[in-house]
């Protein structure tokens, strides 16, 4: 009996090389799989990890905007609260001084007519005090020419008297 020396080897033999070979390429795609899985399954980690992340930002991002947008009603409304009280303020002035105003309108046209009447008392009184010194003045000069009448009529009948001396 003869035998196959090179039939039974399996570094000879053909079919054993290729069965060895598909034996190391079902391992080697057995270990890619694998590997691929942990990468698959690293990067979807990965991927949920930046999704989390994300998702926390992006809430994070709108508590922000909501605060901001909170705070920014509240300037429009302390603004809005200021420019009303300034406002009221400004107008509750303005009607203290029209009120001032129309005050010392009055009186100043109290004023004017108190000096008015002031005025025209004064001028009755010196109207009434000329009156007066003119009829003074007048009766002064009926006595004076009524003393100077007598005093000539003296002189006259003096003046006979010493011609008769």
């Amino acid at each position: 009996m003869k035998t196959k020396p090179d039939s039974c080897d399996p570094e000879t033999d053909p079919l054993q090389q290729a069965l060895g070979e598909i034996r190391f390429l079902k391992q080697t795609i057995s270990v890619l799989r694998d590997e691929m899985e942990v990468i698959e399954a690293s990067s979807q980690q990965k991927v949920q990890n930046v999704i989390a992340d994300s998702v926390g930002e992006i809430r994070q991002l709108k508590e922000t905007i909501s605060a901001l947008r909170n705070q920014n009603e509240d300037m429009q409304m302390e603004k809005q609260v200021a420019v009303q009280e300034a406002t009221t303020s400004d107008r509750t002035e303005i009607s203290q001084h029209k009120g001032t105003i129309v005050a010392l309108r009055q009186e100043l046209d109290a004023l004017e007519i108190n000096n008015a009447e002031s005025i025209q008392k004064t001028i009755n009184d010196y109207d009434s005090e000329i009156v007066q010194l003119r009829e003074t003045t007048a009766a002064l000069r009926n006595e004076m020419e009524k003393i100077q009448l007598d005093y000539e009529n003296r002189l006259q009948q003096q003046r006979p008297d010493r011609s008769k001396n």
